[in-house]
């Protein structure tokens, strides 16, 4: 039977508590003890001319990360606090952690910092700057000082290959003269392509003067993973991944991919492609595209992704096998991504190959504000959710949805479809917070049938193994809920 229970402001800042204390649990994590023959250390005090065996001779670089010696069991140890950037491939069976103190290492998908690299020159309109250096792979997005605050990225659709107007604010747009609001920006290749060897300018309003004078930290995201991951057996550990155009770990078909106890944040926003001069955008904190198996994402905080925290997907098409087998995504936090967890699988061509999921366990994660964040700048509306699965064929056996915390979405908590009822996910222990009457899932066969956030529902044999707890309105600031009308019984958390 379900629990209904009403928000209180109590429980409201109990809910916030929780979720700060979960963050900070993650981000303070320490260091597990790997063993192992091949060992190596990476600092920001280094030099690439040391072995890079030792704590006291550690590479400087990220260079070595393709050596041959690096071979699977190996170990790589990046020092706390520092900063490594461009990204890297990891490769089959090997381990990638943290050692030393402070906080986790970084790796940013950012080439560089560019409040001091290059410079911001004004242009013939007021406001508007243009960035010194050429950038060949297309920006998607910009952050200033340490991500407190982020540019929103102009894009023009195309007519008969002339740019005609901004996919994000939907109004005219042509070149950068038609930038007029503050931290507003647009790269500009001359055409619709998201590379060239001529490289694009990079154009910024900015009503405050200057960038490299207003802002301590300018990071790029460029239309790439931060990490690649190349290989089976591939674990990480207690690492921050940061600022990528693509995806923060982004890898095909693999299996043993581990992520556990890293921060993922700010990634995304890179265009995928053009199609008719129309333009979609992408980027997943963790992304598997393809077959995997064993794939294990725990106690990890992602926050501010342009689609998914996290996900395993293929679309339909094709005639090759895709199986997705043993998924366990634990005790994670995801904030302020457009989805929190988002998987599908898409049926092959004329039904030719398998496409099945075996064994997915989404258990005991906090997934809050889905579709708010960076991510909203995103044209379309009507599809963010806690957990998003589609309207796919996601042909699924034992898949379990269990004990997590799913708190607001600016459309569903869920979307749940499928081509048959019963490979839809077993709903059990979960808690589901958010406004009477709003949209709780779309579940079920396709086309999935909408389920409202009420009484009926929580009846319902899909949902009954459930808590809902009502908030009489919608906030204002879904991060806050400052000025939520709230009940007034106080149920504990």
């Amino acid at each position: 039977m379900a629990i209904i229970r009403k928000a209180t402001p109590e429980y409201m800042t109990e809910l916030e508590q929780y979720a700060k204390k979960r963050k900070d649990e993650i981000l303070s994590c320490p260091d597990s003890c790997y063993s192992s023959e091949n060992v190596f250390y990476i600092s920001n005090d280094g030099s690439d001319g040391n072995d890079g065996r030792s704590p006291e001779s550690p590479w400087l670089t990220l260079s070595h990360l393709g050596d041959d010696i690096i071979v699977p069991g190996s170990v790589v140890h990046f020092k706390r606090g520092g900063i490594w950037r461009d990204g890297f491939t990891a490769r089959e069976g090997v381990t990638y952690t943290a050692y030393g103190n402070g906080e986790k290492p970084r790796i940013y998908g950012s080439p560089y910092d560019a409040a001091h690299h290059g410079k911001w020159e004004l242009t013939d309109v007021p406001d508007v700057y243009v960035y010194s250096e050429r950038i060949g792979i297309d920006v998607g997005g910009i952050f200033f000082d340490n991500a407190s605050a982020h540019a929103v990225k102009l894009i023009p659709n195309y007519i008969d290959g002339v740019p005609v107007f901004d996919r994000t604010y939907k109004e005219k747009f042509s070149s950068y003269k038609d930038l007029h609001r503050d931290l507003d920006f647009f790269h500009d290749f001359g055409e619709p392509v998201t590379t060239s060897e001529a490289g694009g300018l990079l154009y910024l309003c900015s009503k405050k003067g200057n960038p490299s004078e207003r802002f301590n930290e300018i990071e790029l995201n460029l239309r790439k993973n931060v990490i690649a991951a190349r290989g089976h057996n591939i674990t990480f550990d207690n690492i921050a991944v940061m600022y990528g155009g693509a995806h923060g770990i982004g890898a095909g078909t693999i299996n043993g991919l581990t992520v556990k106890n890293c921060f993922i944040g700010y990634i995304g926003g890179g265009i995928q492609f053009y199609r008719d001069g129309v333009v979609t955008r992408f980027g997943n904190g963790i992304e598997i595209y393809g077959g995997c198996k064993d794939f294990t994402i725990d106690n990890c905080y992602v926050t501010e992704c342009y689609d998914a925290g996290i996900t395993h997907q293929l679309s339909k098409g094709g005639t090759n096998e895709c199986l997705h087998i043993n998924v366990n995504f634990t005790n994670n936090l995801i904030d302020n991504c457009v989805y929190g967890i988002e998987y599908f699988l898409g049926r092959s061509e004329g039904d030719s190959a398998r496409r099945e999921m075996h064994d997915i366990f989404y258990r005991n994660n906090f997934i809050r504000n889905s579709g708010s964040g960076w991510g909203n700048e995103r044209p379309d509306t009507d599809c963010q959710a806690a957990i998003k699965g589609w309207d796919h064929g996601n042909e699924a056996y034992n898949f379990v949805i269990e004990n997590n915390i799913l708190e607001y979405s600016s459309w569903n908590l869920l979307h749940n479809g499928c081509t048959l009822d019963e490979w839809g996910p077993s709903l059990k222990n979960n808690t589901f917070i958010t406004c009477r009457n709003a949209g709780l899932a779309r579940y079920g066969a396709n086309p999935s049938k909408q389920y409202l956030f009420n009484n009926y529902t929580a009846a319902s044999p899909i949902f009954c193994d459930n808590t809902f707890v009502y908030m009489n309105s919608i906030p204002s600031d879904p991060d806050r809920y400052e000025n939520a009308k709230l009940a007034d019984t106080y149920q504990p958390l």
